[in-house]
């Protein structure tokens, strides 16, 4: 793999960034789109964020990378060094690769050195930005909305309508707590097509990297508190506190933040802030022609309801999520969170906040059989249909 020197250009009422790589003999373009107004802090000095951004397909493709342009000297050392090899020790089907550049870059880029976080409007996104806004150290001057892969797969009607219903309400949220939204778009997932939560990190940092000019920090939302990490190939938010400082160059760091909470300790935290009852939106199944929000039903907004229940705060959400559909299934949520304690800690977590509230009922321990039951059945239906 070939990766050329960026280039900047004016579109209509957004700019972009693009370069110019070649995979197997073909030429390709992979880009990121920015608003207008950014168009001076998008970075052409280096390939970094280029480099991030397709370091995976050539590992998944065994094919060596080769810069032909300016790359940051720290980037590329930690790239080479540490996180090709850490990567491909973790995900079995990923080679081990060499980068080859011959113009190194040790110094730092010129910045207007902001500091930067995303906003989903997510359990994890609203505590890191409530923590953040009057830090001492790194206040928060700048919310990023990403399209880099979140929102669905690669390039379907649907992920498109859900991103631009999510990205309204990150919009509105910004605008009421006097913040600028810069909003990121690329066509990463297409060019690499590879699961989205095995790689957010390095997907959404890769489109950070071209802001150099703009933020000398940008600060991560973890999805884990530090005490539950653990590294897998399908889940990379285990160890994005490690990998995420592999990413750093001499311009701009990274930090991972709220890892010392749970997710039930982050609900509670957020739910202090009147903001958040307006604006919060955690659906993993979202349609984008529904009243609310939230679908109210999907595993994480009934998690995210669960908690809020516990903590006496369910009442204040009403305008993001369904109260009728959430308790026609309620029983159900709190019957998966039984049966799936030990897999996952943040539900075991919940479990035992369950527990202690004494909302566990009879009821719910009878549906926990059956779903067991139901699951022998389909496991004997599978392993008969095999044979």
């Amino acid at each position: 793999m070939i990766i050329k020197s960026p280039q900047k250009r004016i579109l209509d009422d957004k700019c972009r960034v693009e370069c110019i790589f070649t995979i197997h003999e073909t030429e390709k373009i992979l880009y990121y789109d920015f608003p207008k107004e950014y168009y001076n802090f998008l970075v052409t000095e280096n390939c970094d964020a280029f480099l991030v951004g397709l370091v995976l397909l050539a590992m998944k493709n065994g094919e060596n990378i080769e810069i032909d342009g300016k790359v940051s000297a720290k980037l590329y050392y930690n790239l080479l060094n540490y996180f090709i090899p850490i990567f491909s020790t973790i995900h079995d089907h990923f080679s081990v690769i060499n980068l080859k550049c011959k113009n190194l870059n040790y110094s730092p880029l010129e910045s207007e050195s902001k500091v930067g976080t995303g906003v989903s409007c997510g359990v994890d996104s609203m505590s890191t930005i409530f923590s953040h806004l009057n830090d001492e150290a790194y206040p928060i001057d700048y919310l990023v909305y990403l399209n880099a892969g979140s929102h669905g797969h690669w390039a379907d009607r649907k992920s498109k309508l859900i991103f631009k219903r999510r990205l309204d309400n990150a919009m509105l949220f910004s605008e009421r707590i006097g913040k600028n939204i810069i909003e990121i778009t690329t066509n990463l997932s297409e060019i690499i097509q590879i699961e989205f939560q095995s790689s957010h990190s390095i997907r959404n940092l890769s489109c950070i990297l071209n802001l150099q000019n703009l933020f000398s920090h940008y600060i991560y939302a973890s999805a884990q508190k530090v005490q539950y990490h653990s590294v897998n190939s399908k889940d990379g938010s285990g160890w994005d506190i490690y990998i995420n400082k592999l990413l750093e160059t001499e311009t701009i760091s990274f930090s991972t933040s709220m890892v010392q909470y749970s997710r039930f300790e982050r609900v509670k935290l957020i739910s202090n802030e009147k903001e958040v009852n307006h604006f919060l939106d955690v659906c993993v199944s979202p349609d984008p022609n529904a009243k609310k929000l939230n679908c109210s039903r999907c595993y994480k907004c009934l998690r995210t309801l669960i908690s809020l229940e516990l903590i006496g705060k369910l009442h204040e959400f009403s305008e993001v999520f369904d109260m009728e559909t959430y308790n026609s299934h309620r029983d159900l949520g709190i019957s998966e969170i039984i049966l799936k304690r030990k897999e996952n800690v943040d539900i075991g977590e919940l479990y035992s906040q369950l527990k202690k509230y004494n909302k566990i009922k009879v009821k719910h321990l009878v549906m926990v059989q059956k779903m067991r039951i139901d699951k022998k059945k389909k496991n004997i239906k599978q392993l008969i249909k095999s044979k």
